[in-house]
């Protein structure tokens, strides 16, 4: 299955239910950890988990992407639970690095290319959520 906007968008209204509400989307990886990539060498990209992760003014949603491209579960995180929101520049400017931490100490670390085949907002749409961090949302 081939990722395009229309097909995220359709997806988020599904699994958050709730056509009104518009988020801003990006395709991220949570690439595996230093023990895995000694682990598994060539095959820790298996090991990697990824994502379309939608931000707006109210909740986080994330949506579990296969090896197939095909969703395979969604959690909805509200803004109350993220107890910070970092982002970085990674790959010399050719993408970002987003780091989320939650209220119970999870820690989300993705990273994310700015420009995503298939998904023409990709680029946009980390800008919009660079500014909803500068305006102080996602950090309280």
């Amino acid at each position: 299955m081939l990722l395009n906007d229309q097909k995220i968008k359709e997806m988020f209204t599904e699994y958050t239910g709730n056509k009104e509400k518009e988020y801003y989307y990006f395709y991220g990886v949570i690439t595996a950890g230093f023990g895995k990539t000694m682990l598994l060498g060539a095959l820790a990209s298996f090991a990697s988990k990824y994502y379309i992760v939608g931000v707006n003014e109210e909740e986080i949603a994330l949506i579990g992407i296969g090896m197939n491209g095909k969703p395979n579960g969604h959690t909805i995180v509200s803004r109350s639970k993220v107890q910070s929101t970092k982002i970085s520049n990674w790959l010399f400017g050719m993408g970002k690095k987003i780091y989320f931490t939650l209220e119970d100490g999870t820690k989300l670390k993705f990273k994310v290319n700015k420009h995503c085949m298939g998904i023409k907002k990709q680029k946009e749409n980390l800008l919009s959520l660079e500014e909803l961090v500068n305006r102080g949302l996602y950090n309280l």
